[in-house]
C-alpha cells in the first residue's frame, strides 16, 4: 500500500496533532506533577487508541473488511508509538518545567 496523503500523511499527522493538543487540554495550567503526569498517561492511552483506530482503517481499506477482534489492531498501533513516543516526552518535559516555575512563583508571591 503506497504512502498518499490521505492513506498515511494526514492520519499520522493527525496523531501528532492529538500528541500535541491533549497534554495542553487535560492538564491546562496545573501546579501539580500528579495532574501532569496522569494527563500525560491518559494522552498517551487516547493516542494509542487513535493509533489502532487508524490501524483498522487502513487494514479496511485495504482488504475491505476487518478481521475478528480488536487487540490485532491495538498490537500494530504499538510501534507508532516510535513516532508519537518522543513528541509526548519532550511535550512532558517542557509541561513539567511549566509546572515548577508556576510552583516558584506561586512560593515568590507567597499564596
Amino acid at each position: 500500500m503506497p504512502l498518499t496523503f490521505t492513506g498515511g500523511i494526514l492520519p499520522l499527522t493527525l496523531l501528532i496533532l492529538l500528541a500535541v493538543i491533549l497534554p495542553a487540554i487535560l492538564a491546562g495550567q496545573t501546579r501539580s506533577q500528579i495532574r501532569l503526569t496522569l494527563a500525560m498517561l491518559t494522552t498517551t492511552a487516547i493516542v494509542w487508541v487513535a493509533g489502532a483506530g487508524l490501524m483498522a482503517w487502513s487494514y479496511y481499506q485495504a482488504n475491505g473488511s476487518l478481521s475478528a477482534g480488536i487487540w490485532p489492531y491495538f498490537q500494530r498501533a504499538l510501534p507508532l508509538g516510535l513516532l508519537y513516543g518522543p513528541i509526548i516526552a519532550l511535550i512532558w518535559l517542557v509541561r513539567a518545567q511549566g509546572v515548577e516555575q508556576r510552583r516558584g512563583l506561586q512560593m515568590r508571591d507567597g499564596r
